[in-house]
């Protein structure tokens, strides 16, 4: 008997074989590269969120860097942030503009007083104002030193609104003033109101924070 149909036989077994370990070959070959994209499109898409997260913290980084406030309505007087007493309102510094006279009644003044006495008497009973209303006024303070090349600054009335909505712990006047008297700057630009230097501003925050509840 011839042996050639057995070789023909054993090679169209081996010839199957072969094509069935290519087709699982290919198929888990189809199956990783899936298991692959999946994987891609699942951490592009972490990726998408994570750089989205990163922009929405650096533009509320620069707005506050800015000093700009989304709260539009004009501020009320705070209540908490006021000097303690009279003798500690006379402590003001003189940076903040001129002086605001007192307008209580004067005791009537004698045949021997002259107008300049009155006047001198006037204005030894000044006051100087309060921080927060300079602040709010918006004046330019040309006496003030302008803002250093490189300094962040931040609008007065910007910064008021900042120590408005953080100052739980009821700080006193003085003590903002002590915070903030070096950082006072003038005006950017003709009629835009006092500045702040933010670095000072965000140190008054921290301490602010830091001392609430205490």
């Amino acid at each position: 008997m011839s042996r050639f149909p057995a070789r023909q036989s054993s090679a169209n077994q081996n010839a199957a074989r072969l094509r069935d370990n290519q087709r699982r070959h290919r198929a888990r070959v189809k199956a990783h590269t899936a298991e692959l994209e999946a994987q891609l499109a699942e951490t592009k898409a972490r990726l998408d969120a994570a750089l989205d997260e990163i922009a929405h913290l650096t533009s509320e980084v620069e707005s506050l860097s800015r000093g700009l406030v989304t709260e539009r309505n004009v501020p009320r007087a705070l209540p908490t942030v006021r000097a303690s007493s009279p003798a500690a309102a006379a402590h003001l510094p003189s940076v903040f503009g001129p002086p605001i006279r007192d307008e209580s009644p004067r005791p009537h003044c004698s045949g021997n007083c002259n107008q300049d006495q009155t006047h001198v008497d006037g204005e030894a009973h000044a006051t100087q104002p309060d921080i927060l209303v300079v602040m709010m006024s918006g004046r330019d303070c040309k006496d003030l030193p302008a803002p250093q090349s490189g300094e962040s600054t931040a609008p007065c009335i910007d910064a008021y609104k900042v120590i408005e909505q953080q100052n739980f712990s009821g700080l006193d006047v003085v003590e903002i003033t002590r915070w903030l008297k070096p950082g006072f700057r003038k005006a950017a630009e003709k009629g835009g109101g006092c500045r702040v230097d933010t670095q000072l501003l965000f140190a008054l925050l921290d301490h602010i924070s830091s001392t609430d509840g205490l």
